[in-house]
Formats: C-alpha cells, structure tokens, sequence
C-alpha cells in the first residue's frame, strides 16, 4: 500500500495537480509554486518526499524527467484525471 493513502488527499490531489499541470517544473518551483497556498506546507513537503521516494517522480539536475510514466502510475492509482 502505498504512503499516499495516509497523507492528506487535498494535499495529495493538489500537488499532483500542480505536478502535471506544469509538468517542466523543477522541484524547487513545485515547492515555491505550493508553499503558500492553502495546504500545510509540512503536508506538502511529505507528499513531494512520497512521491518521490515511491518513485513517481524523478529529478535529475532538478527537473523532473519521465513525467509520462508518473502521470500514467498516478492515473493507475487514482490520483489524476
């Protein structure tokens, strides 16, 4: 099962959104982009570490690459549209 499931699903929903929305983000402009906004930032900065440590996103020279194969893991999952 996967972390996701025990964060907030505002929060998860938004970053996702905010990911795949802009998908040439790097990570410190998803951060800057959602920090701020009215998610917790503590409950953001979990959801990008999950994201992240469960491999659906990938950075490289901070930006994100593979959106293609995140965006379809998290259609998988029911996270995106």
């Amino acid at each position: 099962m996967s972390a996701l499931k025990e964060l907030n699903q505002d929060t998860v929903h938004f970053v996702c959104d905010e990911i795949f929305n802009w998908d040439k983000r790097t990570q410190d402009s998803l951060l800057t982009a959602a920090i701020g906004k009215r998610y917790n930032d503590d409950d953001i900065f979990l959801v990008v570490d999950v994201l992240t440590s469960e491999n659906y996103l990938k950075y490289e020279k901070d930006k994100l690459v593979d959106v293609g194969d995140a965006r379809q893991k998290l259609k998988n999952i029911g996270y995106l549209k």
